[in-house]
């Protein structure tokens, strides 16, 4: 099954967080669904609320889709996210709304789609 690991861009800052990275293996379109609504999916399938995402969500923040990495599998994605994060804290670097026209948004993947949807 494929996957994908994708990049949220919070159109201002939540205290220190503008970014939000992760990987699913479920249909990026559900996945963005249930964003939508102020639910984080895990990856049980279930659909949670709570953390930076729901705080984000009730503080009113508008959350685009910034980039895509589209991988091979589930699996795949995981190891490109944690691959990615061991990297540090680079949001701002990999972001192509925060980076537009620069190489350095660009991480090492199979393939990466820009995206610019606007979430909530």
């Amino acid at each position: 099954m494929p996957g994908c690991v994708y990049l949220l861009h919070f159109d201002r800052p939540y205290h220190h967080a503008q970014h939000w990275l992760a990987a699913t293996g479920r249909p990026l379109p559900d996945v963005l669904a249930a964003l939508r609504a102020g639910l984080i999916p895990d990856g049980s399938g279930r659909r949670r609320e709570g953390g930076l995402l729901a705080a984000v969500h009730r503080a009113g923040i508008t959350l685009h889709l910034a980039d895509v990495w589209e991988t091979a599998t589930e699996a795949d994605a995981w190891q490109l996210l944690k691959q990615i994060k061991r990297q540090g804290h680079r949001g701002p670097a990999i972001c192509s709304i925060c980076s537009p026209g620069t190489t350095r948004g660009d991480v090492s993947s199979p393939r990466r789609k820009r995206q610019r949807e606007r979430i909530a």
